[in-house]
Formats: C-alpha cells, sequence, structure tokens
C-alpha cells in the first residue's frame, strides 16, 4: 500500500477552499489553519497540491482514496479511488483539458 500525506495550511488572513480533485469536494479552511491530507493506494503516486491566491487544490491519482483530518478529526473521506486515466496523464492535467474543451 502506498501512501502520501500532506499538511495544508491557511497563511491568509481570510478562510481559503481546500477544493479535493477529482472528487469535486471543498473544505474551508480558516485563517491560521492547518489540515492533514492522507492519500492511499495500492498504485505507486503522490498528491499534487496547486496553490492558488483564492484557493488551494488538492488532486489524488489514479488508484487512490483521501481522507483529511483537523487534528484528531475526520472532515471529509473519499472513498471512491480515482478511476485511471491514459498512462502518464495527471489528473490535474485531465481536468485542464476539461476546462478546454468548455
Amino acid at each position: 500500500m502506498f501512501e502520501d500525506t500532506r499538511t495544508i495550511s491557511n497563511h491568509k488572513e481570510r478562510p481559503v477552499p481546500a477544493c479535493f480533485e477529482p472528487w469535486a469536494t471543498m473544505h474551508d479552511l480558516l485563517p491560521a489553519q492547518s489540515i492533514r491530507v492522507i492519500a492511499r493506494s495500492k498504485v505507486e503516486g503522490q498528491l499534487d497540491v496547486v496553490h492558488e491566491d483564492d484557493r488551494i487544490t488538492v488532486y489524488g491519482w489514479p488508484g487512490c482514496t483521501l481522507m483529511v483530518f483537523s487534528d484528531d478529526e475526520l472532515l471529509l473521506e473519499c472513498q471512491n479511488p480515482v478511476p485511471e486515466l491514459p498512462q502518464g496523464m495527471s489528473v490535474r492535467f485531465f481536468f485542464k483539458i476539461l476546462r478546454w474543451s468548455e
């Protein structure tokens, strides 16, 4: 089993949404709040975290599931594994392609 754990913090003075893709799930990070994101999969991979001014987006990798904690409190659990993608394609790139086609 492969696992990737990241701590994500909001250093801004306002809430910042954290979006978890491809599950289309969000959590508003309060100022000074930190969350722990744990992804697990039978397939090797790692989370792709993108910090933008107005949001933080966390992309899983094919086969992974996700849990999000604030201290020991489970905030989110995404039990559906990320679907397979063409070889070499990341979830982040797949979403970029979808936005281009709109």
